[in-house]
Formats: structure tokens, sequence, C-alpha cells
């Protein structure tokens, strides 16, 4: 097991002058996970996608009178996270796959499930994919397969053979995994036992193995491939870099978003930003030795999660936040100002 050093380093408050927020959708649940992409063909640009506890799959797109939103699917439980990418070639766009549970709200005993949701010529369509014993908590689609973990304690990876969909157990977990999502050659599961754990092939077989730990649970990952930013359970926001791992936040309450994006391009090096519990949408960046944040978004309700995309031809990276109080809320910068 690798061991972090840790600092502290929490960053100092700024004014937010030159940023903005929008809502994009404001859905009738509650919102618990969100992604940038082209999901849908006839339509310019990228959309957001998030996920709620009706088990809605909801698309929002901009058009000539800006953006507006709609269900495209509705699962059979509660979805908690969802990932966008390439998993049906032969199908224009790229596909949505929700993660959550088979049947009824997250905290209810029962199974979990998978879905993969794509536009086609006849609109929306939806399939299970995958079902586990437990809630399936965290996705990431990577090279046309999917990656799935949750509270099996198990890392799993799905693949689409041209007929039928198989699945193979990548690894054993130490907790309940929440969230997935590759860096570099392997991939990095964060666990609700405060483990970050790394999975990848050796000498010929996956492997896994648990490179740093924390007393409290772990929620969200972002990475920009070689560092990695993290938050966690008691309202710690982390970024671990070369063996370090530096605290920029120390909250009360959980962090649910993690993000390490070129938010700003007029300043040098990438942003990190995260969001969480205690409302607000935060963005971090390195000033020397230190670090600086900014708040630009607050809402009326906990945050579950946070992405970044590219959703315009602004060479800047935008932010969309999903919130308990079913706001979908577009973050960005504005570009040429400091």
């Amino acid at each position: 097991m690798f061991v972090f050093a840790c600092l502290c380093a929490l960053a100092t408050s700024v004014p937010a002058p030159h940023w903005r927020s929008e809502v994009l959708f404001q859905a009738p649940v509650k919102l618990s996970g969100c992604a940038i992409g082209d999901v849908d063909p006839g339509l310019p640009g990228a959309e957001v996608v998030a996920v709620g506890g009706n088990g809605g799959v909801f698309v929002a797109a901009r058009g000539a009178e800006g953006w507006t939103g709609q269900e495209a699917f509705l699962a059979t439980g509660e979805m908690i996270q969802c990932a966008i990418g390439e998993v049906l070639p032969d199908v224009p766009g790229l596909e949505i796959v929700a993660v959550g549970k088979a049947a009824g709200a997250e905290r209810e005993p029962g199974q979990g499930a998978a879905f993969l949701v794509s536009r086609g010529e006849e609109g929306w369509r939806g399939e299970k994919i995958y079902g586990s014993e437990r809630l399936v908590h965290g996705v990431c689609i990577h090279e046309g397969r999917v990656y799935v973990t949750g509270y099996d304690q198990r890392f799993v990876r799905l693949a689409f053979d041209g007929t039928s969909w198989t699945e193979e157990v990548l690894a054993a977990l130490p907790g309940p995994g929440k969230t997935c999502i590759p860096m570099g050659d392997a991939f990095v599961i964060a666990c609700s036992n405060g483990s970050l754990v790394r999975a990848e092939v050796r000498d010929g077989a996956w492997q896994a193995e648990t490179f740093d730990q924390r007393e409290k649970g772990r929620g969200r990952l972002g990475t920009d491939g070689t560092r990695l930013v993290v938050s966690d359970d008691d309202g710690v926001f982390s970024l671990i870099e070369d063996g370090r791992r530096v605290e920029l936040l120390h909250g009360s309450l959980r962090q649910r978003g993690a993000v390490l994006a070129d938010l700003v391009p007029e300043r040098a090096g990438l942003e990190m930003a995260t969001a969480g519990y205690d409302r607000a949408v935060r963005v971090f960046w390195a000033a020397g030795e230190d670090f600086e944040t900014v708040a630009p978004y607050t809402d009326t309700e906990r945050f579950h999660h946070l992405a970044a995309g590219n959703l315009d031809d602004d060479p800047a990276v935008e932010l969309v936040a999903c919130a308990f109080s079913g706001r979908l809320v577009l973050v960005e910068h504005v570009s040429g100002a400091p």
C-alpha cells in the first residue's frame, strides 16, 4: 500500500466577479449525477445529461431560444451517476450509461443496475445492461467499454459483442465503490471505507491495490491523466500529485464533485473544482506556493455531482452541477476576464 504524505494548503477565498451561472434545466425531482457529451447527433454541439431520484435520465440541449430539457428515459429505480461515451459504434452520437438501483430508492435494500440510453431514428431508447446484488454507484466509459463499481465491492467491465453484453469482474475492492475513472493506463476507484484503489493490468493479469487511505469515505474523482482531485465525505477536497495529498478545502459537509480542467484559459495551469452538501460550487487554482478559490454559484439545496466539458466554441471548459433542488446549473468563466 502506498501512503501519501498529506499537506494542508487551505485556499484563500477571493471575489468571483468574472464568473457567470445559468440554470439549464429544472427537473421535477432531485438530480444526483451529470455529464457532458454529444448524445443527440441531430443537434449542434454537446448536450448535458443528468439522472434523478425517480429514475429519470434527463437531456438538456441548447436551441435558438436557450436551453431546454426533457426526460429521455425512465429507469426502474433511482439513478445515481451517469457517463457519456462511444459504446455502440454503429449508432450515431454518443451513448449514456446510467447506474443506480434496479428498483426503488438508493437507501432501500435491493439490487443495483446499469442502463444504456441512446438516440435513434425513432427517438430515445434505453435498456438494462447489467445487474448487481447491491447498488451500482459509479460508472465510466473507456475505449468502447463500460466500467462500473458499487456496494458489492467489485470493479466490473461490461462489453458489447454486437449481440449481447458480457461482464468481467476485474477486481475485488476493500469497501463499497463510489466512483471509478480511467487515469493513464490504470483506473482509480474511490471507496466509502476511505480507500483509493488503483486497478491495472500487470504481468498479464488485473491487479488492484490501495494507494491512499483516509478515515472517511471518498466520494468523487477527477484527473488530468497524472494528477488526481478527490472529494470526501468529511468535506475535504484534495489534490494528489507526486506522492503528496494536498488538502485544499476543509469543510464539515460532504463534497460531491471533483474536476481538474482548463476552466480559465487566460490563466496558466489547470483549475480544480468541487461542489457538495454545503450547496456551493468552488473553483481552486495555484497562486505561487499557495492556492486561491472562488465560489461562483450557491444553490438552495445540496449538490451531488459536478462535471466538466466544452459546450461552445470558446476554449474554456464549462462546469455543470446538479443539485437535490432539481436544478442543472452551468458555471463558466467569462472569456477575457482575469
